[in-house]
């Protein structure tokens, strides 16, 4: 998993929301007491983030560089440590973003050092296999 939700409201710290993110989880909080006053750092707002993550996912089906893609991992790895929800809709929102943005990254994976898409080498694999004949 890498996301983690804490839906109970006015908690008083909110030690389990810590937990998620020392297991390295994005946490996603309500927006209340503990998790909202001293834990999750929201720097922006969630609706301009799920914009930046629409503009990313266009650039990736025109094959255009990925300039808004880095925009939004760096938003959301050097500002964000979590997100704070009041309402379903506003759940829904942020799970969709987070899903969205890792849809992305696995859609434009590459080995950082020859450049080879991971993902066509994975397709090549699977042609490879041998076919087993329901006549043999």
């Amino acid at each position: 998993s890498f996301i983690g939700l804490h839906a109970m409201t006015d908690e008083h710290f909110g030690i389990v929301v810590a937990e998620y993110m020392a297991a390295g989880c994005i946490a996603v909080a309500h927006n209340s007491a503990g998790p909202k006053d001293d834990i999750i750092a929201v720097p922006g707002d969630i609706d301009a983030l799920t914009r930046t993550v629409a503009a990313a996912d266009a650039d990736a089906a025109d094959n255009k560089q990925p300039h808004n893609r880095a925009e939004a991992e760096e938003e959301l790895s050097t500002k964000w440590t979590g997100f704070l929800a009041k309402s379903p809709g506003h759940y829904a929102n942020i799970f969709r973003t987070l899903f969205e943005m890792k849809r992305l990254a696995a859609a434009t994976s590459t080995d950082s050092k020859t450049g080879v898409d991971q993902d066509a080498d994975a397709k090549q694999t699977e042609k490879e296999k041998p076919q087993v004949s329901a006549n043999a």
